[in-house]
């Protein structure tokens, strides 16, 4: 698989965008790149969309498939508070909340029971790690 990954944020959050993209995100990705489907290859695109209430309605989830490429955009959106509280326990786990979209998405692209099982097992054992080492 694939993975990329961004954001789009409301200022004030800086430092704990810094521990996603400087510690999570690459443990993600490189752990993503070694999941297979058989259907054939995926691209992920994680762009979590993390906003304080005034900037919310203009900054939707904006999640959507493209079965032609093969590619899943997964932008939801994710509490702007945790991110705000600095608690790197309660980031983390706001962070792969907003991954709980992309199982459906592998099964429209063919990804089988034991495949997203194994996806699934991926993110909770990657979220193990990083609470074991916190």
């Amino acid at each position: 698989m694939k993975f990329g990954y961004s954001a789009e944020t409301s200022s004030g959050i800086e430092k704990q965008l810094n521990f996603i993209f400087g510690e999570i995100a690459p443990l993600l990705k490189k752990k993503l790149e070694r999941f297979q489907i058989e259907a054939g290859e995926v691209e992920l695109l994680y762009v979590p969309i993390i906003m304080h209430s005034g900037d919310k309605e203009r900054y939707p989830a904006r999640s959507c498939l493209k079965r032609g490429g093969r590619v899943f955009n997964c932008c939801p959106q994710l509490d702007f508070e945790v991110f705000k509280s600095r608690c790197k326990t309660a980031i983390l786990e706001e962070y792969f909340r907003g991954l709980n979209e992309v199982p459906s998405a592998l099964k429209k692209l063919g990804a089988t029971s034991d495949e997203i099982s194994q996806f699934q097992a991926s993110l909770v054992s990657l979220i193990e790690e990083f609470r074991s080492n916190d």
